[in-house]
Formats: C-alpha cells, sequence, structure tokens
C-alpha cells in the first residue's frame, strides 16, 4: 500500500525516509514496459522492484523489509498505541478513519491506525463554515500522515521496548510471523 526508502547513517545515528508514491509511473526494469511503480511489487520476490528503483532513480536498495497490515496493526497493538495530534476533525468514510473531536491527541489503535495511514479522502471538519473539507493534498497529504505516524510508532516502539520486556516480545511476535526481509538483514 505504500513504499518508503529508508536510509540510515550509523555514525550520526539518524535516519531519513523518502516515500515513493505507489502509482508513479515508471519503466519497469528489464523491459520496455512502463505503468505504476507499485505493478512491480511481488510479495515474496522484491527484485523487481529494487531493480526498477535503482534503474528509475538511481538509488541503490541494499536491503529489503516487507511489513503487512497484520504486522502494522499488531506493531501499534503491542506498543498501547500510537497518538497523534489533530486541530480539527477528521474522517474518511472510504477506510473508516474517524477522530470527532478537535483539538485533541488522538490514540491509535491497530485497526484504526490502519484506517488512517490508507486515507485516501481525508477529510477535515472547519468550525468557520460548519462543512467537511477535502484534503487538496490527495497522496502526498496521505504520505506526509504515513511518515509522521511511523516515526511516532518508531518512536514508541524503541521507548517502551527498552523499558518492558513483555512489548519487545510482543512486537518480535508481530515481526517473526508477517515480516519478509532479504536474507542478509539481521
Amino acid at each position: 500500500d505504500s513504499m518508503m526508502l529508508v536510509t540510515v547513517d550509523p555514525v550520526s545515528k539518524t535516519a531519513g525516509m523518502l516515500s515513493v508514491p505507489r502509482d508513479m509511473w515508471v519503466k519497469q526494469a528489464g523491459s520496455t514496459r512502463h505503468g505504476r511503480i507499485n505493478s512491480n511489487f511481488e510479495k515474496k520476490n522484491p527484485n523487481v522492484l529494487i531493480r526498477t528503483i535503482k534503474e528509475n532513480f538511481g538509488i541503490s536498495v541494499n536491503h529489503y523489509v516487507n511489513v503487512d497490515f497484520c504486522t502494522f496493526k499488531e506493531v501499534v497493538d503491542a506498543v498501547g498505541g500510537v497518538r497523534v495530534p489533530f486541530v480539527y476533525k477528521a474522517r474518511d468514510k472510504h477506510t473508516g478513519f474517524r477522530v470527532l473531536r478537535a483539538n485533541v491527541c488522538f490514540s491509535f489503535t491497530g485497526i484504526h491506525a490502519l484506517a488512517y495511514v490508507r486515507s485516501r479522502h481525508y477529510r477535515w471538519y472547519d468550525p468557520k463554515t460548519k462543512s467537511w473539507k477535502s484534503d487538496g493534498t490527495s497522496d502526498w497529504g496521505r504520505i506526509s500522515r504515513q511518515q509522521d505516524f511511523t516515526r511516532r510508532m518508531i518512536k514508541k516502539a524503541l521507548s517502551v521496548s527498552r523499558t518492558n520486556p513483555r512489548v519487545a516480545a510482543s512486537i518480535m511476535n508481530a515481526a517473526l510471523k508477517n515480516v519478509i526481509t532479504d536474507d542478509q538483514v539481521t
């Protein structure tokens, strides 16, 4: 549902994320065909997608991690939810996402978090006009929400799992069941 390229600098202990819009039109690696980049995705064989990224953008991918929906939900639940601030009420009737109070820091559970990060029809309530407004940023807004949520989830997972072995075990169990990586990831 989304693709993120992550760079990690062990010297400065920093990481960066670059999201790739799933509907971006690219040339498929090793062919003359063009199509959406997500059409290059194969769950158990990332090689075509990795080569497509390299050939279209000049970005080398050293490792591959595939986190499915089940894992995402289980990790959010394992860390006790992830909090995100909202200035306005917000919703997406297509995914079932909804925050129906303004000026709150909403704590997402797994299933609701998935509805939020998958939202393509995000709407917010404008109290001045007393009407729901569509997010004009479309997929860019979705990417921004995904990156923000991912940062918050990682930060919480690292914080909570350091002091609570039960949480660390829950995160690891979710990962072991559903995460697919290349054979060089340790």
